[in-house]
Protein backbone atom coordinates (compact mmCIF):
# COMPACT_ATOMS: atom_id res chain seq x y z
CA UNK A 1 0.00 0.00 0.00
CA UNK A 2 0.90 3.43 -0.74
CA UNK A 3 1.63 6.50 1.71
CA UNK A 4 -0.11 8.82 -0.56
CA UNK A 5 0.33 12.62 0.21
CA UNK A 6 -2.64 14.36 0.46
CA UNK A 7 -4.59 13.94 -2.74
CA UNK A 8 -7.64 16.70 -4.07
CA UNK A 9 -8.34 13.78 -7.11
CA UNK A 10 -8.26 11.13 -4.68
CA UNK A 11 -11.44 12.99 -2.70
CA UNK A 12 -13.49 11.60 -5.86
CA UNK A 13 -11.48 8.07 -5.99
CA UNK A 14 -12.53 8.19 -1.94
CA UNK A 15 -16.39 7.67 -3.85
CA UNK A 16 -14.41 4.26 -5.29
CA UNK A 17 -12.23 3.03 -3.00
CA UNK A 18 -13.82 5.17 0.45
CA UNK A 19 -10.42 6.38 0.94
CA UNK A 20 -10.13 9.41 1.86
CA UNK A 21 -6.69 11.72 0.59
CA UNK A 22 -6.96 15.02 -1.20
CA UNK A 23 -4.45 16.69 -3.19
CA UNK A 24 -3.64 20.46 -2.45
CA UNK A 25 -2.19 22.81 -5.00
CA UNK A 26 -1.23 26.42 -5.37
CA UNK A 27 -0.56 28.88 -7.69
CA UNK A 28 0.97 32.17 -8.04
CA UNK A 29 -0.47 34.95 -9.64
CA UNK A 30 0.80 38.61 -10.76
CA UNK A 31 -0.84 41.67 -11.79
CA UNK A 32 -1.53 41.22 -15.06
CA UNK A 33 -2.81 37.60 -14.83
CA UNK A 34 -5.27 39.28 -12.27
CA UNK A 35 -6.45 42.22 -13.89
CA UNK A 36 -7.13 39.97 -17.56
CA UNK A 37 -9.14 37.68 -14.78
CA UNK A 38 -11.46 40.35 -13.28
CA UNK A 39 -12.70 40.99 -16.61
CA UNK A 40 -13.65 37.76 -17.36
CA UNK A 41 -15.76 36.74 -14.13
CA UNK A 42 -18.54 37.99 -15.68
CA UNK A 43 -19.31 34.45 -17.71
CA UNK A 44 -22.63 33.70 -16.94
CA UNK A 45 -22.45 29.93 -18.46
CA UNK A 46 -19.52 27.30 -18.26
CA UNK A 47 -21.06 24.87 -20.32
CA UNK A 48 -18.32 23.75 -22.65
CA UNK A 49 -15.16 24.88 -21.05
CA UNK A 50 -12.70 22.31 -19.11
CA UNK A 51 -10.53 23.26 -16.77
CA UNK A 52 -7.30 21.20 -15.88
CA UNK A 53 -4.51 20.78 -13.12
CA UNK A 54 -1.28 18.81 -13.09
CA UNK A 55 1.39 17.47 -10.68
CA UNK A 56 4.61 15.90 -10.08
CA UNK A 57 6.89 14.87 -7.55
CA UNK A 58 8.27 12.13 -5.19
CA UNK A 59 6.73 10.21 -2.45
CA UNK A 60 7.55 7.33 -0.45
CA UNK A 61 5.79 4.21 -1.03
CA UNK A 62 5.97 1.05 0.52
CA UNK A 63 9.55 -0.05 2.27
CA UNK A 64 10.81 3.26 1.65
CA UNK A 65 10.67 3.16 -1.60
CA UNK A 66 10.69 6.68 -3.52
CA UNK A 67 8.86 6.98 -6.16
CA UNK A 68 7.97 9.80 -8.72
CA UNK A 69 4.56 10.29 -9.64
CA UNK A 70 2.78 12.46 -12.37
CA UNK A 71 -0.53 13.43 -11.76
CA UNK A 72 -3.42 14.89 -14.19
CA UNK A 73 -6.86 16.13 -13.43
CA UNK A 74 -9.92 18.07 -15.27
CA UNK A 75 -13.14 19.24 -14.86
CA UNK A 76 -15.75 19.59 -17.69
CA UNK A 77 -18.69 21.23 -18.27
CA UNK A 78 -21.17 19.27 -20.65
CA UNK A 79 -24.73 20.89 -19.78
CA UNK A 80 -25.92 23.63 -17.83
CA UNK A 81 -26.05 21.04 -14.87
CA UNK A 82 -24.17 18.16 -15.43
CA UNK A 83 -20.40 17.45 -16.48
CA UNK A 84 -17.22 15.10 -15.81
CA UNK A 85 -14.79 15.24 -13.32
CA UNK A 86 -11.28 13.58 -14.32
CA UNK A 87 -8.35 12.44 -12.85
CA UNK A 88 -5.15 10.24 -13.44
CA UNK A 89 -1.98 9.41 -11.18
CA UNK A 90 1.12 7.25 -12.64
CA UNK A 91 4.13 6.09 -10.93
CA UNK A 92 6.81 5.34 -12.40
CA UNK A 93 8.38 3.39 -10.45
CA UNK A 94 5.65 1.60 -9.10
CA UNK A 95 2.76 1.18 -12.15
CA UNK A 96 0.86 -1.16 -9.72
CA UNK A 97 -0.38 1.68 -8.39
CA UNK A 98 -1.65 3.64 -11.26
CA UNK A 99 -5.17 4.62 -11.42
CA UNK A 100 -7.29 6.53 -13.50
CA UNK A 101 -11.30 7.85 -12.99
CA UNK A 102 -13.88 9.56 -15.03
CA UNK A 103 -16.60 10.44 -12.90
CA UNK A 104 -20.18 12.31 -13.84
CA UNK A 105 -21.05 14.93 -11.85
CA UNK A 106 -24.00 17.37 -11.54
CA UNK A 107 -23.37 21.41 -10.34
CA UNK A 108 -25.35 24.47 -9.87
CA UNK A 109 -23.58 27.77 -11.07
CA UNK A 110 -24.38 31.35 -10.45
CA UNK A 111 -21.41 33.63 -11.47
CA UNK A 112 -18.91 33.01 -10.06
CA UNK A 113 -19.79 30.37 -7.09
CA UNK A 114 -20.79 27.07 -7.80
CA UNK A 115 -21.39 23.21 -6.27
CA UNK A 116 -20.00 20.34 -7.73
CA UNK A 117 -22.17 17.02 -6.73
CA UNK A 118 -20.63 13.15 -7.08
CA UNK A 119 -22.73 10.71 -6.42
CA UNK A 120 -21.86 7.20 -6.74
CA UNK A 121 -21.94 3.90 -5.01
CA UNK A 122 -24.10 5.06 -2.35
CA UNK A 123 -21.39 8.01 -1.72
CA UNK A 124 -22.13 11.47 -2.11
CA UNK A 125 -19.12 14.46 -1.97
CA UNK A 126 -19.92 18.14 -2.34
CA UNK A 127 -17.36 20.27 -3.76
CA UNK A 128 -17.70 24.39 -4.36
CA UNK A 129 -15.62 26.95 -6.54
CA UNK A 130 -15.51 29.98 -7.50
CA UNK A 131 -14.74 31.01 -11.10
CA UNK A 132 -12.16 34.18 -11.30
CA UNK A 133 -10.99 34.74 -14.85
CA UNK A 134 -8.97 31.78 -16.14
CA UNK A 135 -8.76 30.52 -12.88
CA UNK A 136 -11.61 27.57 -10.84
CA UNK A 137 -10.88 27.61 -7.10
CA UNK A 138 -12.19 24.53 -5.77
CA UNK A 139 -12.57 23.15 -2.22
CA UNK A 140 -13.52 20.07 -0.74
CA UNK A 141 -14.23 18.52 2.64
CA UNK A 142 -13.56 15.02 3.61
CA UNK A 143 -13.00 13.74 7.01
CA UNK A 144 -12.72 17.19 8.58
CA UNK A 145 -10.38 18.32 6.11
CA UNK A 146 -10.22 21.02 4.30
CA UNK A 147 -8.15 21.15 0.85
CA UNK A 148 -8.78 23.74 -2.30
CA UNK A 149 -7.08 23.16 -5.58
CA UNK A 150 -6.92 26.17 -8.53
CA UNK A 151 -7.65 24.51 -11.86
CA UNK A 152 -6.69 26.28 -15.42
CA UNK A 153 -9.66 27.12 -18.19
CA UNK A 154 -8.22 25.15 -21.16
CA UNK A 155 -11.51 25.80 -23.01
Amino acid sequence: MIKMKSNFFKTVAAIFTVATMIFAVSCDKNDDDNENQQSQTNDKSLVGTMWTISDEGDEEIDDGIMAHYIESGYIRFDSDVAGELGFSIEYEESPENNMSYNVPFTYTYQAPNGTITVSLMGYTQNMTFVVNGNQMTVTATVDGETETTIFTKQS
